[in-house]
C-alpha cells in the first residue's frame, strides 16, 4: 500500500467535500451511541485521505480500544450492529458496512457498494460499482466483484 501518514492537531469527522455524504448515512440516534472514533491521524490513498476506526465500546469480537481498518467517512460504517473494518482494509466514497459484516486484510470497498448481514470479505479483494455482498457469504482472496454484481447467501460457520 502506497500511502503518505499525515497528522491532524484537531478531530475530524468527516472530510469537508464527504461532510454532505456522512450525514445522509449517521441519523442523530447513532450520533449518541457511536461504537467507535476515527484516529486523528489519516492516511492519503489516491488523492483521498482515510482514518483509521478505534472502538469506543464492546461490541461482537472487537473490544474497547481495538484498531481497525481505514474509512473515509462515518457514512462508511454503520454505528450499528457488529460491523467492523480491520486491518488495512480501505472502506470509502458511498460504499457502507452495515449490520454483522466485517471487511477485513487489504480489502478495497468503494462506489455504491454494500457489505451487509454476515457477510465477510478480505484478502485483497475488491468490490465496486453498484456490487453487493449480503447474507452469510465469505470473499477474499485477489478477486474482484464490479459493476451491478450481487454474491449472496454462501454458506460459512
Amino acid at each position: 500500500m502506497n500511502a503518505t501518514v499525515k497528522k491532524q492537531t484537531t478531530p475530524i469527522i468527516a472530510t469537508v467535500a464527504n461532510d454532505n455524504i456522512a450525514q445522509d448515512f449517521v441519523s442523530k440516534d447513532t450520533q449518541q451511541t457511536k461504537k467507535y472514533e476515527l484516529s486523528l491521524g489519516a492516511i492519503e490513498f489516491g488523492n483521498r485521505l482515510f482514518r483509521r476506526v478505534i472502538a469506543l465500546r464492546d461490541f461482537g469480537s472487537v473490544k474497547k480500544g481495538d484498531v481497525g481498518g481505514f474509512i473515509e467517512h462515518e457514512g462508511n460504517l454503520s454505528h450499528d450492529g457488529n460491523c467492523w473494518v480491520a486491518g488495512y482494509a480501505l472502506v470509502f466514497g458511498k460504499a457502507r458496512v452495515l449490520d454483522d459484516a466485517h471487511v477485513t486484510g487489504n480489502a478495497k470497498i468503494f462506489g455504491d457498494t454494500e457489505i451487509s448481514n454476515k457477510a465477510r470479505v478480505g484478502g485483497h479483494m475488491k468490490i465496486f460499482g453498484h456490487s453487493a455482498a449480503f447474507g452469510k457469504v465469505m470473499v477474499s482472496g485477489r478477486a474482484r466483484l464490479f459493476g451491478n454484481e450481487t454474491i449472496s447467501f454462501g454458506n460459512f460457520r
